[in-house]
């Protein structure tokens, strides 16, 4: 089995053991709701550019709709940079579809414009 580098896990915790209460459905309070950052570890487990990336290909995985694309994006420093969506969704296409693929660009597509739109009014 592999080792976990324990970049960013919790203090006293192995990535197998959280993997394995995880797996039991024994999830920490709030994980999976936004805003909950102490469950989360206050988002310092990758660099900011990482986070984007990851952000981007979750979203697209979940089929989430444009006012997540909106929130998980808007505000990051670079905004929701068309180009790096476009070269995640080429990555991960073949994991997680052709349908996927196509609703992830629309939602992303719908956000940028939503997004450009509020910034020049």
């Amino acid at each position: 089995m592999s080792r976990s580098r324990r970049t960013g896990l919790p203090p006293n915790r192995s990535g197998l053991e959280l993997l394995r209460d995880f797996a039991d459905g024994d999830l920490p309070a709030g994980i999976g709701r936004e805003g909950d950052r102490t469950a989360r570890g206050e988002r310092d487990r990758f660099p900011e550019a990482s986070q984007r990336l990851l952000r981007i290909a979750a979203l697209s995985s979940v089929g989430a709709p444009t006012v997540l694309w909106i929130a998980h994006l808007a505000e990051d420093v670079d905004g929701i940079d068309l180009d790096e969506v476009a070269a995640v969704l080429l990555e991960i296409a073949p994991i997680i579809g052709g349908s996927r693929i196509v609703a992830a660009a629309e939602y992303a597509l719908a956000a940028a414009r939503l997004v450009e739109e509020e910034e020049s009014s």
